[in-house]
């Protein structure tokens, strides 16, 4: 596999890059024309991906490949908290589905880009069939949440990493009791 050509970094955060790059590794990203880690003015976090455009109907050719954003807002206090949706329901109302929300713990900047990056990088791996599932959003949720317990367990000592493994264990464990 290809690793990607370019993670550019203009929030100063060169662990989250260097992590980005690995989490990419396993992957084909030679259509990735680059994955840029940016500011963002108001929002806490947000990404966009865009997708490969021809030139024209029917054309082989490409104006662009795979373009990823994952942005943050650098003037947030931490800890920050944020509700993602994971998931969906049916429900009363005018779609018939609704949103299932979990809260996420943000310790800090670098942790809110690396999910960003996640959720961010599920949408460009989903689109190029790289991972199964749907291309929605409480997916690419669920991916970036994955991509922060990795980031979280990587930035622990060795002990307390033995520990964490324990706890989020534990907590599925009651998730699924409770289901």
């Amino acid at each position: 596999m290809t690793t990607a050509k370019k993670v550019m970094d203009l929030v100063n955060m060169p662990d989250v890059a260097e992590f980005v790059e690995k989490q990419l590794a396993p992957f084909d990203t030679s259509k990735l024309d680059c994955f840029r880690l940016g500011k963002l003015p108001k929002r806490p976090w947000s990404y966009r991906c865009k997708y490969p455009q021809r030139l024209s109907k029917g054309s082989r050719s490409f104006k662009h490949q795979y373009q990823l954003s994952a942005s943050m807002n650098l003037s947030i206090s931490f800890p920050h908290s944020e509700e993602i949706s994971v998931g969906s329901m049916a429900a009363p109302t005018s779609r018939g589905w609704s949103y299932i929300y979990e809260k996420v713990e943000i310790a800090d900047a670098a942790e809110l880009l690396a999910f960003a990056a996640g959720a961010c990088a599920f949408r460009f791996l989903r689109h190029s069939r790289q991972v199964p599932g749907r291309n929605t959003h409480p997916a690419a949720h669920r991916f970036g949440a994955q991509w922060l317990e990795e980031w979280r367990h990587q930035q622990q000592p060795l002990p307390d990493r033995r520990a964490a493994i324990e706890h989020t264990r534990r907590k599925r464990e009651l998730r699924r009791q409770a289901s």
